[in-house]
């Protein structure tokens, strides 16, 4: 089966390898069997015994998050939320963390993991690339209880087309089709997935599929869903998606439903998205604008994602002072 791991890249490097700990990560894994045998280090991103040379390092992205003045500036304290959830609220603005719990500990990112299967799309291809699928949607339905867009084999579609049935309604079988398009398989799709978590910095996230379904050595935190969340809003294209409730494909299939509630019932909510696996629970990375202030509240693990979030957004709004002296999206913070 082609959903690996990340230490199991075979199907891409014909060599099975050792996986090393991310750096900044509490997850243990076996060390590398040489030293020509690395995972993320600071030396290369996947190298085997069989590659010639290690692959660069990117150079690290601007995006970053810093802690705030608080809680000494709280009007009154935060609420309380399902028990052993990860929590992180942040001005998007500027990044700076209002409050968090937990949000270093590692978790399935379940259909989070789609937002970086979207950026990476959108860096590696056009929006107006036109792909062939071979993905059957209805059969990943029934084989896997995935959420789907409802692609059938041989359907051609424009990556922008196949970006709202990865972000609107979680397909997985966008994801599949996005990622055999751009990687040439899924195994060298996810390098890509964690070639750009690392120039992110995403130094707790490892990921080992495009469409985030459980899978052993997959894991991530709030904080790391937090800037890829706030990275995500300075796409304009995926900002516009993700915002987006009804979307109609260049097909004759019904139009697409944007499966984020916070879209139809939060007052504000501008994306980003939502995501339920049965390890990871429910999680979501939402965003939303009040009186020109932009939050981004992380919540991983939760038992009542809804509650949690806007119980968490509208504290924040309402108990703490903007910590941004400009509340404009700035790209380059």
């Amino acid at each position: 089966m082609w959903l690996l791991p990340l230490g199991l890249f075979a199907a891409a490097l014909g060599t099975v390898s050792a996986i090393v700990l991310l750096p900044g990560s509490n997850v243990s894994a076996p060390a590398p069997s040489s030293s020509s045998d690395c995972v993320r280090t600071d030396d290369c991103l996947v190298q085997t015994a069989d590659t010639a040379s290690p692959i660069p390092v990117p150079t690290p992205s601007p995006i970053s998050l810093y802690h705030a003045d608080a809680p000494s500036s709280w009007s009154y304290p935060p609420p309380e939320i399902t028990e052993g959830a990860s929590v992180l609220i942040a001005e998007e603005s500027c990044g700076a963390i209002l409050y968090e719990v937990n949000s270093s500990i590692l978790a399935a990112p379940s259909s989070l993991t789609k937002m970086m299967t979207a950026l990476v799309a959108i860096e590696e291809s056009s929006l107006a690339s036109e792909i062939t699928v071979y993905i059957d949607g209805i059969a990943l339905f029934f084989e896997t209880g995935s959420t789907i867009m409802g692609i059938e084999p041989g359907q051609t579609f424009t990556l922008e087309d196949l970006l709202y049935g990865l972000l609107l309604p979680s397909g997985n079988d966008a994801a599949i089709a996005i990622a055999e398009y751009i990687g040439g398989d899924v195994s060298s799709f996810v390098m890509l997935m964690n070639r750009k978590a690392l120039q992110m910095e995403l130094m707790d996230t490892q990921f080992a599929t495009p469409d985030g379904r459980d899978a052993e050595g997959q894991y991530t935190s709030a904080f790391d869903m937090t800037l890829l969340g706030r990275y995500l809003l300075r796409q304009p294209d995926l900002a516009s998606m993700v915002v987006t409730q009804t979307y109609q494909p260049a097909w004759d299939g019904p139009p697409l439903s944007n499966t984020n509630p916070f879209l139809y019932d939060y007052p504000g909510a501008i994306g980003i998205k939502v995501g339920f696996t049965p390890e990871a629970k429910d999680a979501g990375v939402i965003a939303a604008e009040r009186d020109g202030r932009i939050l981004i509240a992380t919540v991983l693990h939760s038992d009542d994602l809804h509650g949690d979030v806007s119980a968490l957004l509208d504290w924040a709004f309402d108990a703490t002072p903007p910590q941004c002296p400009d509340t404009t999206i700035n790209p380059n913070t």
